[in-house]
């Protein structure tokens, strides 16, 4: 059976993509977005009242890997998520 986050979190994954961005399938609550520049795409969301979490804690010591944020759709609403979805839209490019 899969969860109602999971589902949430999917969505989030499937709303960012009509913006033209791909994320890893989603872990549970978790959507992984590749951004350009961790910093830079932290402050931009937060600017835009979204808070993340920068992703390299997440990685294991000396592994390469493209900057990204954790984006825990979990709380996301159906009504939010087109703003929500071009919000990230907007970090991933920076």
């Amino acid at each position: 059976m899969i969860s109602a986050n999971t589902l949430a979190s999917r969505a989030g994954s499937s709303k960012t993509a009509s913006y033209g961005v791909r994320t890893t399938p989603p872990d549970g609550i978790n959507l992984w977005l590749p951004v350009h520049d961790e910093r830079a795409a932290l402050l931009h969301l937060a600017a835009s009242g979204i808070r993340v979490a920068a992703g390299t804690p997440f990685l294991e010591t000396g592994s390469a890997s493209t900057p990204h944020v954790r984006v825990t759709s979990g709380l996301v609403t159906g009504e939010d998520a087109d703003e929500v979805a071009a919000a990230l839209a907007g970090a991933a490019a920076h």
